[in-house]
């Protein structure tokens, strides 16, 4: 009886124990993908973040010129408005 008692005990801590290992095994799997997904969303990020950069700099350099030369503004208004145009036939 009590050699019974003592190996039913055995496995379930043997058991508990292999539950651990792949409990650990499956965390770190997932503590991977998490950083590769963090490392790709701030790929991400970054290349937002330049994008808007080069759109404030078109801003500013728009505003610099509209402000400066009237024969500029006008060309340059007038090739967004053809743009735009475009785009929405497309």
């Amino acid at each position: 009886m009590k050699m019974k008692l003592v190996l039913s005990f055995s496995i379930i801590i043997v058991i508990n124990i292999c539950f651990g290992l792949y409990s650990l095994r499956s965390l770190h799997i997932l503590n991977e993908r998490v950083v590769e997904e963090n490392t790709w969303t701030l790929g991400i990020s970054e290349l937002g973040d330049l994008r808007f950069a080069i759109m404030s700099l078109r801003r500013f350099d728009l505003n610099y010129v509209q402000q400066r030369d009237e024969d500029h503004k006008k060309n340059t208004l007038q090739r967004r408005a053809d743009t735009i145009k475009t785009r929405k036939r497309r």
